[in-house]
């Protein structure tokens, strides 16, 4: 009865306006629970809360229901609990990976599609290149340091300067993929060759795996969506110390790391140019850079926030940041960062910069940032259908 009934309404969990229906078999015995973005996965303060999700039976049979109300444009993710033991939804085939492993993913009607995240399968788009190096400080301290460039970028940058060469090259198909697009229109000048846009990513080995970042901007570029650039990757040493606020590293980037990306690199020094991106706790390190003149940050993207217990917003309210562009992105179902975004949005202000924030409706999850990430980079550095559907 509850599978036909599932069915002829769109299968499990069942969504009807902004209620969702949660519908699990389990043993009476040991009733099954949901935890997840609506619940804040179980966590009370720094303790579980071992009766969040907890379902009811349906009369005398083996089905169990919780109901919950969700923004129509939610993107859910969560587990079906029993006996402390974690496990996907049987019923529910969508499932994706996790913070720490597979998780149902639920998502309502009105949930939007993502360019460059929910088109990714069928045509193929031309590849940038990654390359990698370890990057030893003059500390001892090694980093693992990856760098992205644009399909056929060094072919781009080996063409003659005149305008003319470039158009015919263009029009002759001798313009790389991706650039082809922007050939009268590039990020910085009009000269191939001319240095393009940096975006720094924290976390690199994060962005580069579970986010698949590099993937993401081949198709955001060969849409052109957004325009050529070039990124980098840098793995924390050691995440926690890193990301702290710590002299000693932001001096490692500043006198040493960025320094090397300029004489390696044909990137763009100008600070209208250069963006960081932090996500969680990599925000930390994105903004202790981009608050210093000397990193030529001008823009910041803050993905899903989470500086705690680091004194950020002190640090801060410490300079004036008025030209700094700060992109957040903060999710409604983060039950234990949401306010601290809110708060660190508000100190960003207060300090000057020119702030966006958007607010989805979604959890602390790897899946949210990456859905967030071609609007930044569209922000960031727009390419001639940045505004397409």
């Amino acid at each position: 009865m509850v599978e036909a009934v599932a069915h002829r309404l769109g299968g499990l969990p069942i969504v009807d306006g902004d209620r969702v229906i949660f519908l699990v078999q389990g043993d009476p015995a040991h009733p099954p629970r949901i935890v997840g973005d609506l619940n804040g996965w179980g966590a009370h303060g720094d303790s579980t809360d071992a009766s969040a999700g907890r379902m009811s039976r349906l009369g005398a049979s083996r089905w169990f229901e919780l109901q919950a109300t969700a923004a129509p444009a939610s993107r859910l993710e969560y587990l079906v609990v029993t006996d402390d033991r974690p496990a996907l939804d049987a019923g529910n085939p969508n499932h994706l990976p996790g913070v720490g492993g597979e998780v149902s993913e639920l998502r309502l009607p009105g949930c939007r599609t993502v360019p460059g995240v929910d088109d990714s399968s069928g045509a193929t788009v031309p590849k940038g290149t990654l390359h990698s190096e370890a990057f030893t400080a003059h500390d001892g301290t090694t980093r693992r340091l990856t760098w992205y460039t644009p399909s056929g970028y060094e072919a781009w940058a080996a063409l003659g300067a005149g305008a003319d060469d470039r158009v015919a090259a263009a029009s002759a198909g001798g313009a790389p993929a991706g650039l082809a697009a922007t050939q009268t229109a590039l990020p910085i000048g009009s000269t191939p060759g001319a240095p393009l846009p940096l975006v720094l990513f924290h976390d690199g080995d994060l962005m580069l795996g579970a986010g698949r970042v590099p993937a993401l901007l081949d198709r955001l570029i060969a849409t052109g969506r957004v325009a050529p650039l070039l990124a980098v990757f840098v793995e924390p040493a050691d995440r926690a110390s890193d990301y702290a606020l710590d002299p000693t590293w932001r001096a490692l980037f500043l006198d040493e790391l960025l320094p090397y990306l300029d004489r390696r690199l044909n990137v763009a020094r100008d600070a209208a140019h250069r963006a960081v991106v932090g996500v969680s706790r990599g925000a930390v390190g994105a903004l202790d850079l981009a608050r210093f003149a000397e990193a030529r940050f001008g823009s910041c993207g803050l993905l899903i926030p989470a500086y705690r217990p680091v004194p950020l917003p002190a640090a801060l309210a410490e300079r004036a940041l008025p030209g700094l562009r700060a992109d957040l992105v903060l999710a409604r179902y983060d039950a234990r960062w949401l306010d601290d975004g809110r708060q660190l949005a508000a100190t960003l202000r207060a300090a000057g910069a020119a702030v966006t924030v958007v607010e989805v409706p979604e959890g602390h999850a790897t899946e949210t940032w990456r859905r967030a990430l071609p609007d930044v980079l569209m922000r960031f550095a727009p390419g001639p259908q940045a505004g397409s559907p």
